[in-house]
């Protein structure tokens, strides 16, 4: 039997459905695997990537080196196919991985959990080109966010508190202007999302965001609520609009 169907075998007999054929990577060396998945009625995904990885891991023992692609439709998922990729690839190495498309044209900016060196950085980079000639895409850009000028939670918060009722395109602007990268609007938006939940910040219904009391006591404003601060931070979150 062929080693291509020796791995597909590997995969369907553990519940893993395979999309087409599996393709030998004559110019990376290794095997392509192509695995559609789904999403079910409560958001997650089928097959998890923890099942695919654990079947991912298992076969390369035996069989040499694997890389699985996950197969989804839309230019979100696309973005999510190549995080899924190089988060169970490098799960040691990334941290997150978050990526956008314009016509045809893919930019992946990956947070590693250290700084990487130039050759793991180009091993990753050449593992999503690779996955993206399988889309017909290609990649535009590609950029280690620890070479990057990034603006830390305490920048981005009193941003949002010199500026404040501000729109997500207006912090990320005024933080350019200050001389900081933001790898994307995703990367923003999940930072905005984590001080909603603790209650730093508060996302109106026309969608601008404005300091909470916690956020501007933490941020260092006088605990008084009679604080012009604090004041603010009152009447701004009890607007509706």
């Amino acid at each position: 039997m062929l080693k291509t169907d020796l791995i597909a075998q590997h995969f369907i007999d553990r519940g893993i459905k395979l999309e087409g054929s599996v393709v030998e990577d004559h110019d990376r060396g290794g095997y392509l695997v192509f695995v559609t998945v789904e999403t079910d009625k409560t958001g997650k995904q089928v097959p998890s990537n923890y099942a695919i990885s654990k079947v991912e891991k298992a076969a390369e023992k035996e069989l040499g080196i694997i890389r699985v692609i996950l197969l989804r439709r839309g230019d979100e998922d696309i973005s999510a196919s190549i995080k899924s990729m190089i988060m169970r690839q490098y799960a040691d190495d990334v941290r997150n991985v978050f990526s956008s498309v314009n016509r045809g044209k893919v930019s992946v900016w990956v947070e590693p959990k250290s700084a990487t060196n130039k050759q793991k950085s180009n091993e990753i980079r050449a593992s999503i080109a690779g996955m993206l000639e399988y889309f017909g895409l290609g990649l535009n850009e590609f950029i280690n966010t620890s070479e990057l000028n990034l603006p830390s939670d305490t920048v981005c918060l009193n941003t949002i508190r010199r500026k404040s009722p501000v729109s997500l395109d207006d912090i990320v602007s005024e933080l350019g202007r200050r001389g900081f990268e933001v790898p994307g609007q995703d990367w923003l938006l999940r930072r905005l999302d984590r001080w909603r939940r603790n209650q730093l910040i508060h996302r109106k219904q026309d969608d601008l965001y404005v300091m909470t009391v916690k956020g501007l006591t933490i941020l260092g404003s006088g605990k008084n609520r009679r604080s012009p601060d604090v004041v603010r931070a009152l009447e701004l979150a009890s607007w509706k609009h």
